[in-house]
């Protein structure tokens, strides 16, 4: 039984949302212009509302979704799904992302910081996946890295 994944990349130039089957394959993507949602509420509403239209266009049953895994550029309680702030993203600061979406799309959600989810990318399924350790670094509207030791991601 094929089970699927939607994954969502917030930056501050855009936001990114993609179908994924279990092996990581991208069978739907889209994106959006983060300039054109000025605030955090219209972000959060364009998250819920593209998760929601990925589900009905690509009539995906809710029990075949493992989950919304989403990256953020900026520091966050990942265990939580905490968002202290954005740098490049005003109006954010102590967001309880992970509760606020799982209330709207009644499903799991995983937030983490957006370098350290394409480090743990590379080394799993990657350029990084025969290597113990790695470091990974992204350059974009910021700059922002995640570490591999002993295959494991770094803290």
């Amino acid at each position: 039984m094929s089970k699927f994944i939607i994954g969502v990349d917030l930056g501050a130039t855009n936001l990114k949302v993609a179908l994924l089957d279990q092996n990581y394959q991208i069978l739907y993507k889209n994106f959006y212009k983060t300039q054109n949602l000025k605030t955090k509420k219209k972000i959060i509403d364009k998250i819920q509302e593209s998760i929601q239209d990925i589900i009905c266009n690509k009539k995906i049953a809710r029990d075949k979704l493992l989950g919304i895994g989403m990256g953020v550029p900026g520091p966050v309680d990942y265990e939580k799904g905490k968002v202290y702030f954005f740098p490049n993203i005003p109006g954010w600061k102590n967001v309880r992302l992970k509760t606020i979406l799982e209330k709207k799309i009644k499903l799991p959600v995983f937030v983490d910081n957006d370098a350290n989810l394409m480090c743990l990318a590379e080394a799993r399924i990657g350029a990084a996946k025969k290597s113990k350790n790695a470091v990974c670094l992204t350059l974009g509207t910021g700059v922002g890295g995640g570490i591999i030791i002993n295959q494991q991601l770094y803290r």
